[in-house]
Protein backbone atom coordinates (compact mmCIF):
# COMPACT_ATOMS: atom_id res chain seq x y z
CA UNK A 1 0.00 0.00 0.00
CA UNK A 2 1.11 3.55 -0.73
CA UNK A 3 -0.18 7.01 0.15
CA UNK A 4 -0.98 9.65 -2.43
CA UNK A 5 -2.54 13.05 -2.15
CA UNK A 6 -5.70 13.20 -4.27
CA UNK A 7 -7.14 16.68 -4.77
CA UNK A 8 -5.57 17.73 -1.47
CA UNK A 9 -6.62 14.70 0.63
CA UNK A 10 -4.36 11.81 1.61
CA UNK A 11 -5.54 8.42 0.32
CA UNK A 12 -4.08 4.94 0.70
CA UNK A 13 -4.08 2.87 -2.49
CA UNK A 14 -2.64 -0.43 -3.74
CA UNK A 15 0.90 -0.60 -5.07
CA UNK A 16 1.15 -0.55 -8.88
CA UNK A 17 -2.12 1.36 -9.27
CA UNK A 18 -2.35 3.30 -12.52
CA UNK A 19 -4.07 6.65 -12.82
CA UNK A 20 -6.71 5.00 -15.00
CA UNK A 21 -7.42 2.30 -12.39
CA UNK A 22 -7.62 4.90 -9.64
CA UNK A 23 -10.05 7.05 -11.63
CA UNK A 24 -12.26 4.03 -12.37
CA UNK A 25 -12.30 3.15 -8.64
CA UNK A 26 -13.67 6.65 -8.01
CA UNK A 27 -16.22 6.37 -10.86
CA UNK A 28 -14.51 9.23 -12.68
CA UNK A 29 -14.69 9.16 -16.49
CA UNK A 30 -11.14 9.77 -17.65
CA UNK A 31 -12.22 11.45 -20.91
CA UNK A 32 -13.96 14.24 -18.96
CA UNK A 33 -10.99 15.23 -16.77
CA UNK A 34 -7.38 16.32 -16.95
CA UNK A 35 -5.00 14.34 -14.73
CA UNK A 36 -2.10 16.22 -13.17
CA UNK A 37 0.59 14.33 -11.21
CA UNK A 38 3.16 16.38 -9.31
CA UNK A 39 2.33 19.44 -11.45
CA UNK A 40 2.74 17.52 -14.75
CA UNK A 41 -0.25 17.02 -17.05
CA UNK A 42 -0.59 13.36 -18.03
CA UNK A 43 -1.66 12.61 -21.59
CA UNK A 44 -5.00 10.78 -21.71
CA UNK A 45 -3.33 8.02 -23.76
CA UNK A 46 -0.86 7.39 -20.90
CA UNK A 47 -3.15 7.19 -17.84
CA UNK A 48 -3.42 3.39 -17.89
CA UNK A 49 0.35 2.96 -18.04
CA UNK A 50 1.26 5.74 -15.59
CA UNK A 51 1.70 4.12 -12.17
CA UNK A 52 1.16 6.24 -9.08
CA UNK A 53 4.05 6.25 -6.61
CA UNK A 54 4.19 6.83 -2.87
CA UNK A 55 3.60 10.50 -2.01
CA UNK A 56 2.52 11.47 -5.53
CA UNK A 57 0.10 14.37 -5.71
CA UNK A 58 -2.76 13.71 -8.12
CA UNK A 59 -5.05 16.56 -9.07
CA UNK A 60 -8.11 15.99 -11.23
CA UNK A 61 -9.45 18.96 -13.14
CA UNK A 62 -12.90 18.57 -14.67
CA UNK A 63 -13.31 19.81 -18.23
CA UNK A 64 -16.34 22.09 -18.62
CA UNK A 65 -17.52 23.42 -21.96
CA UNK A 66 -19.02 26.87 -22.06
CA UNK A 67 -20.41 29.17 -24.57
Amino acid sequence: MIEIKFNGKVETIDDNCSIGSFLRSKNIISQSVISVVNSCVINLNKIDETILKDRDELEIVRVVAGG
